[in-house]
């Protein structure tokens, strides 16, 4: 009965708590409940099912980190210890100082992995409010967040474009290639990271996360044809 209690309390007060820096001491928890909500200084987490955070600081500093050479924008939420399996909404604010002279309307939404590496997820923006948000179905763990702005790789230059094409765009099952002398396609998510290379024209992408990722297509001779940005849903 008094554990219960507790979770109760802590179920109740995790739907008011709003300020600049979160801080669980030692031996203390606290619960969120399905559809209950945390926000901490513009940072609001909604979780889709129970959530637990143990001992941990969660802060905000008005500052740019550097993802993949390009800037983020000058709001990063830190997280003293990642809060592993969570799934539901995470959305932000941002005002137009924060912006880094990114454009708002195509940011990203960035989570530190816990392998140190950025993950890029494709945001659903309020640009009249200033809103990032994502959306996770599957468990993951909570770390550092900011978010950027999308920018292909520069370091490619396309040999031609010619009739290539690559659809459905956004897709969620599979991807199509068509064009003139396509020899291999290579999908990079947006850490810059290969995920795949085949020389299937139709390709299964089912088994990859909601995002943002670089379609690029290589001639006989590896020379770049054409680089697409797809969306997966």
């Amino acid at each position: 009965m008094i554990k219960k209690s507790l979770i109760l309390i802590f179920t109740l007060i995790s739907a008011q708590i709003n300020s600049q820096t979160l801080k669980v001491s030692e031996s203390s928890f606290l619960y969120l409940d399905n559809g209950s909500n945390l926000t901490i200084n513009d940072l609001s987490i909604t979780p889709s099912s129970p959530l637990v955070i143990g001992p941990n600081m969660i802060s905000v500093s008005m500052t740019s980190v550097e993802i993949n050479s390009q800037p983020s924008i000058e709001k990063l939420y830190i997280f003293e210890s990642p809060i592993p399996n969570f799934q539901g909404e995470i959305a932000f604010t941002f005002s137009e100082e924060n912006l880094n002279n990114l454009d708002a309307s195509d940011l990203t939404f960035e989570l530190l992995g816990e392998d140190g590496n950025w993950n890029s997820y494709t945001a659903s923006i309020d640009t009249v409010n200033n809103i990032i948000s994502y959306i996770f179905d599957s468990p993951i763990s909570i770390s550092n967040i900011t978010a950027r702005e999308f920018q292909s790789d520069p370091l490619y230059v396309e040999k031609k474009t010619n009739d290539i094409k690559v659809f459905p765009n956004p897709s969620t099952d599979y991807i199509q290639i068509t064009g003139d002398d396509v020899d291999e396609i290579s999908i990079i998510g947006l850490s810059g990271r290969e995920i795949k290379r085949t020389k299937e024209r139709k390709i299964d992408i089912s088994d990859l996360m909601r995002s943002i990722y670089l379609i690029r297509i290589y001639d006989k001779e590896k020379i770049v044809l054409k680089t697409v940005k797809i969306i997966i849903k």
